[in-house]
């Protein structure tokens, strides 16, 4: 925004307000879909790269073993906390689409991000220092 970043991929949260201000420009979105926020907003894969999608997503984890009535009571809450109108809303308002899930599809999500993500990593080198 002071002129010194040429181009950023981040979540649209951070940086929804900053295009509707007129101070980022919003060329593309990472999703599979375009936004119903930034409607007129292509897709990477509109523009180019088929199948690309790097997804900002926030979900809750629990220490192996939990008790399954634990891990189900819990599951139940969020997921009518994230279903309620009031957070739906507070989420639309900052540019962020909650999804409730069960805990098998959450737990098939997590495996293909870690297959998906592992392989982009091992292919790049990228290592931890």
């Amino acid at each position: 925004m002071a002129g010194n970043v040429q181009v950023a991929l981040d979540t649209v949260a951070v940086t929804r307000p900053h295009v509707d201000a007129g101070r980022l420009r919003l060329i593309a979105v990472g999703s599979l879909e375009r936004l119903p926020f930034f409607p007129d907003t292509p897709t990477i894969a509109e523009q180019g790269f088929p199948g690309f999608e790097a997804n900002a997503w926030l979900g809750m984890l629990l220490p192996a073993g939990t008790p399954s009535e634990t891990v189900d009571r819990l599951a139940a809450a969020l997921n009518k906390i994230v279903r309620s109108e009031a957070v739906q809303q507070k989420f639309a308002n900052v540019g962020t689409l909650p999804k409730a899930s069960t805990t098998a599809e959450f737990d098939s999500f997590l495996k293909a991000e870690y297959a998906r993500w592992g392989k982009a990593i091992a292919e790049s080198g990228i290592k931890a220092d």
